[in-house]
This record gives structure tokens, C-alpha cells and sequence, in this order.
């Protein structure tokens, strides 16, 4: 949550039509391929979100 708050607060900072160059902080995005063929119910989307945060865990 912290994260989208400092990131809108960043928008609206920017100016429109004005392109900005700056150096920012690495960071990190970790994606888990769900491999659904249609939207799923509530377990197994729990489930496959459950297994993503053990990982993330795992990695730091």
C-alpha cells in the first residue's frame, strides 16, 4: 500500500508533455505464471497466491 501511495504522489508531480529523466532506486518484480485457462475460484486462486508469497519469502 505504501508502495502505490508514494507512487501516485510521484504522478502527480509530473508535468504533462514533459519528459523527465531521473535515477530512482532498483526494485524488484517477482511474477508466478498461473498457467489459468479461465478465471478460478476462490481456493485455487488462495492457493496459487499462498505458493507465490512462500517463494517471495524464501527470496527476500
Amino acid at each position: 500500500m505504501e508502495q502505490s501511495v508514494d507512487t501516485c504522489v510521484e504522478g502527480a508531480k509530473c508535468q504533462y508533455g514533459v519528459l523527465e529523466i531521473r535515477q530512482m532506486p532498483e526494485q524488484y518484480l517477482i511474477a508466478t505464471p498461473t498457467r489459468y485457462t479461465k478465471m478460478p475460484d476462490e481456493e485455487t486462486f488462495l492457493y496459487t497466491f499462498r505458493s507465490h508469497l512462500k517463494y517471495c519469502e524464501q527470496k527476500n
